[in-house]
């Protein structure tokens, strides 16, 4: 069965990465964790040479990222986000050239962007306040923007905006009233609105 039922044991989750022509797959070592955890989402990096893949306890008040190299068994955590309700899981980082990556994270109870340097040392919030940043539509940076989708006048609508990635005001892009499903060109130099 998919789902374990009333007083079953709770499946074990584990993590291996398997490399073409190998005799088997190379287990990533969970250890620091207990039994009672979730693999909520696993993605390369652009660059292939990566694993991220994210670990959550069974009640997913806290989500870790971590990372491990596609030769290592031992992972590195990258950050944690926690709530005294639900993590969410963002699904993967939005890579960007320099190395770093934009993370969805609910670390203040609301959905919003953070930009975590290449180094990983430092959380840099790119959106705040008491609304939520649903998507990452894309990001240009060239110009220095990231799009998304979010619904900062009401709970009742979505639209498109834009924010500064250096810092700055977030500015909407859609103007009319209801709930806009926006999708980008590559370049982000246009859009079209459903």
């Amino acid at each position: 069965t998919y789902y374990p039922r009333a007083g079953d044991a709770l499946p074990k989750v584990s993590l291996a990465i398997y490399q073409l022509g190998a005799a088997a797959p190379l287990p990533v070592d969970l250890s620091t964790y207990d039994d009672e955890i979730l693999i909520s989402h696993v993605n390369w990096s652009p660059d292939g040479q990566q694993l991220y893949f994210q670990v959550q306890n069974r009640q997913q008040t806290w989500l870790d990222l971590c990372t491990v190299g596609s030769d290592q068994s031992k992972p590195r955590r990258l950050l944690r986000d926690t709530t005294d309700a639900w993590v969410q899981s963002p699904g993967a980082p939005h890579y960007l050239d320099d190395g770093s990556f934009l993370w969805l994270s609910e670390a203040t109870g609301y959905r919003h962007i953070q930009h975590i340097t290449a180094k990983r040392r430092r959380r840099r919030v790119l959106t705040a306040g008491k609304w939520e940043v649903q998507k990452i539509l894309g990001v240009d940076e060239d110009l220095g923007f990231v799009y998304f989708l979010g619904n900062r006048e009401s709970g009742a609508e979505s639209h498109a905006y834009q924010v500064p990635l250096g810092n700055g005001r977030v500015t909407r892009l859609t103007r009319q009233a209801g709930n806009h499903s926006v999708r980008f060109n590559d370049s982000c130099s246009h859009y079209i609105d459903y």
